[in-house]
């Protein structure tokens, strides 16, 4: 007998592998893959915005990532002592304007750095609902607490997000032929709008991305979403807000991205990767005792060892904790 269901992956055409380029961008969930794929050292930007939660304003941000338009200072605003701007999250803000142009443009530069060869676009999509300026009618990506009159809230329709999601994904592909694309929807329910209106946004999404997938065929979708409400349909799998999956259920969807986007290759690397960045964040008790010092040289031939044989890889940060 068996007291749960499972939920069917795909058998995707495509397989990543470290030597691929990846950009990772979406709501909070992208945010919690794409860590564990740059910790594992993929070669990957996560969220040059910051988090981005509605597919409109993610396709305003690729498109102003191919157009290479960069954010303006006129664009910039201050709001509780920091200047900041709507198309960035907050964590970029800074007291002086000319330190968050500066931050924001270098995360925007390495992203459109990344177009001409980038061959996987993972993009995980959190809401239909978004806030417009009632200025000039724009989607915002952070309204960053400022007073709610300034915006009007709005929720995006199916055809609006196949159609500008479509475009920008060919316009994407033929700047980097060997694109694929890799849609999830968030499985973060959005209690502030309410659980039924929730339920009608991730309709919107699940929608648009069956249309997306249908129309184009290098957009692939992965069902975190279903993974998350029909797999584990128990809140032990959530955190304590019981809205959002807890570490034992993205340990679960990890593992189930892996399986099927993984080559054999690529889990042994991963395994190889992950005990020697493990190791790393060892504290020792006696750091000048000959058995640490024994152990960091180990690390140091284990680092060598991979650098040498994929000389892709980048341990720069490691290494500098294990010098000899």
């Amino acid at each position: 007998m068996y007291f749960r269901t499972s939920v069917p992956v795909p058998a995707y055409p495509c397989r990543i592998h470290h030597q691929h380029t990846l950009l990772s961008m979406g709501s909070c969930f992208a945010e919690h893959i794409g860590r564990r794929l740059s910790g594992l050292k993929f070669q990957q930007q996560l969220n040059p915005y910051g988090i981005v939660y509605n597919p409109l304003v993610l396709a305003r941000l690729l498109r102003k990532l191919l157009r290479e338009e960069p954010p303006r200072e006129a664009e910039l605003f201050q709001e509780q002592g920091l200047w900041r701007h709507y198309d960035f999250h907050s964590r970029y803000a800074q007291p002086e304007p000319t330190d968050a142009l500066l931050i924001m443009r270098q995360q925007q530069q390495r992203a459109v750095a990344l177009l001409p060869q980038l061959d996987y676009l993972l993009l995980t999509l959190g809401t239909a609902y978004g806030f417009a300026r009632k200025s000039n009618g724009e989607w915002v990506n952070n309204c960053h607490q400022q007073d709610a009159d300034l915006f009007v809230k709005q929720r995006a329709t199916v055809a609006e997000t196949v159609g500008m999601l479509r475009d920008v994904f060919i316009d994407l592909q033929t700047r980097s032929p060997k694109l694929q694309v890799i849609l999830t929807v968030s499985p973060v329910r959005y209690q502030r709008d309410g659980f039924l209106e929730n339920q009608r946004s991730k309709a919107i999404l699940l929608l648009a991305v069956e249309g997306l997938t249908q129309e184009l065929p290098f957009v692939h979708y992965f069902p975190a979403y279903e993974i998350l409400l029909d797999e584990l349909r128990d809140y032990r799998f959530y955190a304590r807000d019981m809205l959002h999956p807890n570490e034992l259920a993205i340990d679960y969807i990890w593992e189930a991205f892996t399986d099927a986007f993984w080559t054999d290759e690529t889990r042994q690397l991963s395994s190889r990767i992950h005990k020697v960045v493990q190791s790393l964040q060892h504290r020792p008790l006696h750091p000048g005792s000959d058995s640490h010092q024994a152990f960091q040289q180990q690390l140091r031939e284990q680092v060598q060892e991979l650098q040498t044989a994929y000389p892709f890889l980048s341990f720069a940060h490691e290494s500098q904790k294990i010098k000899g």
